[in-house]
């Protein structure tokens, strides 16, 4: 049987007309109740998260957190594993305005790890994202992410980059609609493989309820994810249907 584990938590909460913050104090030890030949971890963990505006249109909305979380070995039993203790932080902050026709975000984060094991393998990243999306006439849309990561660990310095773009196109006053996403993964670091990706669904809604969808796709590298190729693609169809059946 798996071993059991003991948890204490605080939290408390905070609703406001602009400002909401959630706040959590845990402490979980591992193998409780279990052999004495396991070894017994402790758990600490720090968590604030919150948001301020207003939710109207056109008004910026701020959102912003920090997670604290330590690991030390409790009891360590003969020819267990060496303790893997850290000290971890991560915080983030970002912006979105939503508007009628355009919307964009803005998202700043940061990962700091202090590993205290004989590997020593500290970790640090920043991380910076960019949003935006277009709202169309008779559902129209047009989004796009830009992600760039800069990573210093053990194995040195990288900076990766990611770019996302999608769309929805309804075909004119048909029940035909168009639908497309294009990605791209650039990796500083020369052991991951690049990747990219494109992919195109058309679907059909021959009922108001149901639809046809024929879809095609490309990916390379990391992302292609289905396979253990290089590169992969497909073809194929699919018929999406709503019912009240389980209502």
């Amino acid at each position: 049987m798996p071993s059991g584990q003991e948890n204490t938590i605080l939290s408390a909460d905070f609703a406001g007309e602009k400002l909401q913050l959630t706040t959590s104090l845990e402490q979980q030890l591992t193998n409780v109740g279990g052999p004495a030949t396991a070894e017994t971890e402790k758990y600490t963990t720090l968590d604030i998260a919150g948001s301020y505006g207003t939710g109207e249109i056109g008004s910026p909305d701020f959102n912003f957190g920090v997670i604290g979380i330590t690991k030390r070995r409790e009891i360590t039993p003969p020819l267990a594993p060496a303790a893997e203790d850290f000290d971890s932080v991560e915080t983030y902050v970002g912006v979105d305005v939503a508007g009628e026709v355009f919307s964009w975000g803005l998202t700043y984060a940061f990962l700091g790890v202090d590993d205290l094991s004989p590997v020593d393998d500290d970790l640090t990243t920043h991380s910076l994202e960019a949003r935006a999306a277009v709202l169309g006439d008779e559902g129209g849309s047009a989004d796009a992410t830009v992600i760039l990561t800069q990573t210093d660990d053990l194995f040195g310095e990288f900076l990766d980059a990611e770019a996302i773009v999608g769309f929805t196109a309804p075909i004119g006053d048909s029940d035909w609609t168009l639908i497309g996403e294009a990605a791209w993964q650039d990796f500083g670091d020369p052991t991951i493989e690049d990747g990219a990706l494109f992919s195109a669904d058309l679907a059909w809604a021959f009922r108001p309820s149901a639809e046809m969808v024929f879809s095609a796709g490309y990916s390379t590298g990391g992302l292609a994810s289905e396979t253990l190729d290089d590169e992969e693609w497909y073809v194929g169809f699919m018929l999406r249907a709503r019912t009240d059946v389980f209502r």
